[in-house]
């Protein structure tokens, strides 16, 4: 059994592997949040979306709010901007991880205010088409990019991560 963020590329003619995504804990993440003993429950779905239900980011959030907000979940969502905290050395080494193509998109995608559809890539991006594509599926891959309605964005914990150290 191996245990990742990243899906494995697996090339093989036999088929003795299968793989399995998990998208967090969502609302089960909660047992997270109760075991710290944090308050205002209506808004732990709320911190628990925040911080994509990964459990390392949650227990680690769960420690920052117990320490800056006295465990009201409340004020500490009532920041401006995503707290990172102690997730930064970790969202670091994921960054650091990236191929210098996947960097360069990742760092695009986080700079677009919205989700981006793909095939609409602006003629002044310094990358061929395929070479995009391929950088989104290895993001994908990673679980650094989600996907919906055809609209490809990063997670928020990783651009707000992008915006403070690499796009200010």
């Amino acid at each position: 059994m191996l245990l990742s963020q990243e899906k494995p590329k697996i090339v093989s003619a036999n088929n003795y592997y299968q793989t399995l995504k998990l998208d967090g804990l969502g609302k089960s993440a909660a047992a997270i949040l109760e075991s710290k003993n944090l308050t205002d429950k209506d808004k732990w779905l709320d911190l628990i979306n925040l911080y994509d239900g990964n459990p390392l980011w949650l227990n680690i959030i769960a420690d920052a709010v117990e320490d800056l907000c006295d465990r009201n979940v409340a004020q500490f969502l009532s920041c401006p901007s995503v707290y990172l905290g102690d997730l930064e050395p970790i969202l670091e080494i994921i960054f650091q991880r990236l191929s210098e193509l996947e960097k360069q998109v990742i760092l695009w995608i986080a700079s677009q205010e919205t989700a981006v559809n793909i095939s609409n890539t602006p003629p002044d991006f310094p990358l061929s088409h395929s070479d995009f594509w391929k950088a989104i599926q290895s993001l994908k891959r990673r679980s650094l990019v989600t996907k919906k309605d055809n609209l490809f964005a990063i997670l928020a914990v990783m651009k707000q991560y992008i915006i403070s150290n690499y796009l200010h």
